[in-house]
C-alpha cells in the first residue's frame, strides 16, 4: 500500500508541474478538465526529465528534492515573463464555453465503455511484467542504470554502444522510469509501467477536447473509444513500448496547431512547439513528425501572409532546438550513431531500380498492414470510406491537413523501407510507425463527419 501511494505521488508531482506551467498560456479556462491534467502530466513529465539531464551534464546526483526543486524552476520562470511571453491578446477570446448538459443513453454507455476501457489497460499494464523486448533492454535497462548511477553517466556511454539499448536515443523514457524510482528510492519495475498507459489515456482525453470543441460529444466520445481500444496502441501501451509516449506529444501538438491556425491562440502555437520537443525527446522519428507540423504552418501562408509565417517557422523550430539541441550536442560528441540510419547503411543503398523494388514492397506492405483488424481495427476501411462519402470537402481546409499528415506517414515509411536493409523494419518498426497515421484518421473520420464543409478552400 505504501508502494502504491508512492507511485500515485510519482505521478501527481510532474501533474502538479505541468500545470503551474501551463497556467500562463491563458488556455486552462478553454480546456476540459481532464485534457488540463493530461495535458500537464505530459508537459510535467518533459519538464521533470530535461532539468534530469541537465542534472547529469553538471554532474549533480538525482535526489527528489533536487530535481522538484529545479523543474518548478520553470514554471517560475514563465510566471516572471508571463506578460512579455503570452499578452492576453494574443490568445484570443475563450471561444468554447462547455454547457453542462445531461448525457444521453448512448454518450452514458460510451463513457462506461471507456472507463471500463482504460482501467482494464491501467491494471493489466501494472500487473504484467516486462516482457517486450523494447521494454525491457531500452526502456527499463537504461532506467536501472540511471538510478543505481544517479544520473545519466554519459562517461560510461562508450561502454555502452556495442551493448542493446540504442543509446542515441533521446533520454525522455528512461528517465521518467528513473524518476519513479528514485522517489520511491528503490527500483521496480511494475510501479513505472503506470506511465505509459496513462499518456494512452492522455492521448484520448485530448483527442476528445479537440472534437469536443468542434463536433457532438457521442462522435467526440467514439473517438476517443476508438483512440483508447486501438489494438496496436493498445499492445504498446501494455507491453510499455515508447509508442502512446510519442503519440501523445506528437498528435497532441499536431491538434494545438489546428487549434492555433482556426484561433489565432498564440498560447496554442507555443504549446504545440513544446509538445513537439518533447516527441523529439521521445524518440529520433519525432524529428521528422516536427517537420510535418512545420509543413502545416507553411500551408497557412495564404492566410496569414509569407514574412508572417517564416517567422512562425523560426519561432517554432527555435522552441523544440531549445529542448532537443542540448541532447544533439551531447549525442554528437559522444560519437552515438543509430543501428538502422547511419552513414554506413546510407552509403550501401542500392540502385534506382533497388530502390524501385523496395518502394514497391513498401506500397504492399501498407496496404497489408492498415487492413489489419488485429492491430488497426477498421480504422483503414472507415478512412476511405469517409473520404470518398465527403470527397467534396476533404480537400479544403481543415480537412486538408489531415490528408497531407496521412500521406507524409506513408511517405515516410516508404523512405525508411528503402534506405533500411532487409526486412526487420518491415515487420517491427513499419506497423508502429503506422499508429501513428491510424490515430490522425480517426481523428480525421470523426471530425469530417460531424461538421459542415468550410467556407475556404485549401
Amino acid at each position: 500500500m505504501i508502494i502504491f501511494f508512492g507511485v500515485l505521488t510519482a505521478v501527481f508531482i510532474p501533474i502538479l508541474i505541468g500545470w503551474l506551467s501551463l497556467s500562463p498560456f491563458f488556455l486552462k479556462r478553454r480546456m476540459f478538465f481532464w485534457e488540463k491534467v493530461f495535458v500537464s502530466y505530459g508537459l510535467g513529465f518533459g519538464i521533470l526529465t530535461l532539468v534530469m539531464f541537465y542534472l547529469s551534464l553538471l554532474e549533480i546526483d538525482f535526489s527528489p528534492a533536487v530535481i522538484v526543486g529545479g523543474s518548478l524552476l520553470v514554471p517560475m520562470v514563465i510566471l516572471f515573463f508571463r506578460s512579455w511571453l503570452f499578452p492576453a491578446k494574443a490568445n484570443g477570446p475563450s471561444e468554447y464555453k462547455p454547457v453542462a448538459s445531461m448525457y444521453t443513453w448512448i454518450e452514458g454507455l460510451l463513457v462506461t465503455f471507456i472507463i471500463i476501457a482504460a482501467g482494464n489497460m491501467v491494471f493489466r499494464t501494472w500487473t504484467m511484467a516486462a516482457e517486450a523486448w523494447d521494454s525491457w533492454a531500452f526502456w527499463g535497462f537504461k532506467a536501472k542504470i540511471f538510478f543505481v548511477e544517479q544520473k545519466v553517466p554519459f562517461a560510461k556511454f562508450a561502454d555502452f554502444r556495442n551493448v542493446w539499448g540504442n543509446w542515441d536515443y533521446p533520454q525522455h523514457v528512461p528517465l521518467m522510469g528513473t524518476w519513479i524510482f528514485t522517489w520511491l528510492n528503490t527500483w521496480n519495475d511494475q510501479c513505472s509501467r503506470i506511465i505509459y498507459p496513462l499518456f494512452h489515456c492522455g492521448l484520448a482525453a485530448g483527442v476528445y477536447a479537440f472534437l469536443r470543441r468542434r463536433i457532438s460529444r457521442v462522435l467526440s466520445l467514439a473517438a476517443a473509444f476508438f483512440i483508447l481500444t486501438l489494438p496496436g496502441l493498445v499492445w504498446t501501451a501494455v507491453g510499455t513500448i515508447s509508442e502512446p509516449v510519442l503519440l501523445f506529444y506528437y498528435v497532441l501538438s499536431f491538434v494545438f496547431l489546428l487549434e492555433w491556425e482556426q484561433k489565432e491562440g498564440q498560447g496554442w502555437f507555443i504549446l504545440s512547439a513544446i509538445f513537439a520537443g518533447f516527441a523529439v525527446w521521445t524518440k529520433n522519428e519525432g524529428m521528422v513528425y516536427a517537420l510535418f507540423n512545420g509543413l502545416v504552418i507553411l500551408l497557412t501562408a495564404k492566410q496569414k501572409g509569407f514574412r508572417q509565417i517564416i517567422f512562425d517557422l523560426i519561432v517554432y523550430f527555435l522552441i523544440i532546438g531549445a529542448i532537443i539541441g542540448p541532447w544533439l550536442a551531447q549525442k554528437n560528441i559522444l560519437g552515438l550513431e543509430n543501428v538502422l540510419i547511419n552513414r554506413d547503411i546510407l552509403s550501401r543503398v542500392g540502385s534506382v531500380m533497388d530502390m524501385a523494388k523496395r518502394c514497391r514492397v513498401g506500397i504492399d506492405n501498407i496496404a497489408y498492414r492498415i487492413q489489419l483488424i488485429s492491430y488497426f481495427n477498421v480504422t483503414g476501411m472507415m478512412f476511405l470510406f469517409v473520404s470518398l462519402i465527403n470527397f467534396s470537402k476533404c480537400l479544403r481546409r481543415p480537412y486538408f491537413y489531415f490528408i497531407v499528415n496521412v500521406l507524409c506517414q506513408m511517405v515516410l515509411i516508404l523512405v525508411l523501407t528503402v534506405v533500411i536493409p532487409g526486412d526487420m523494419f518491415l515487420y517491427d518498426a513499419s506497423p508502429r510507425l503506422l499508429l501513428t497515421a491510424a490515430v490522425i484518421m480517426l481523428i480525421y473520420c470523426a471530425y469530417i463527419s460531424g461538421t459542415s464543409a468550410p467556407d475556404s478552400p485549401s
